[in-house]
C-alpha cells in the first residue's frame, strides 16, 4: 500500500506545557487527509533544499470534522522533537 505525502504549510507553533508541543499545519493544496480518532501521522522535517530530513509518527490532535487544518501533539524528548519544536508559522514539512 502505497502512502501518500502532502506538503504543508506551519500554520501555529505552540507550547501548551513545558515540555509539550502543539503544530498546527495546513495542506499547501486541498484539504487534510480524511483520518479518524486516535489516528497518527508521520512528520516528516525538511531540509532548506526541500530534501527529507526525518520522519517520527505523532498522534493527530485536531478532530476528524476538522477540514482545513490538521494538528499533531508530540513531547519534546530527542533531537527530532527538539527540532520540530522550533518550526514556525510558514515553514514548511510534509505528512504521510
Amino acid at each position: 500500500m502505497e502512502k501518500k505525502t502532502k506538503r504543508y504549510r506551519v500554520l501555529e507553533n505552540r507550547r501548551t506545557a513545558k515540555t509539550v508541543v502543539a503544530v498546527r499545519l495546513a495542506p499547501e493544496d486541498g484539504e487534510v487527509f480524511e483520518f479518524k480518532a486516535g489516528q497518527f501521522a508521520m512528520l516528516r522535517l525538511l531540509n532548506p533544499d526541500g530534501s527529507m530530513w526525518r520522519a517520527k509518527a505523532y498522534s493527530v490532535c485536531s478532530p476528524p470534522s476538522e477540514r482545513s487544518f490538521i494538528e499533531l501533539g508530540f513531547k519534546i524528548y530527542g533531537p527530532f522533537t527538539q527540532r520540530a519544536a522550533t518550526i514556525a508559522a510558514g515553514d514548511l514539512v510534509e505528512l504521510a
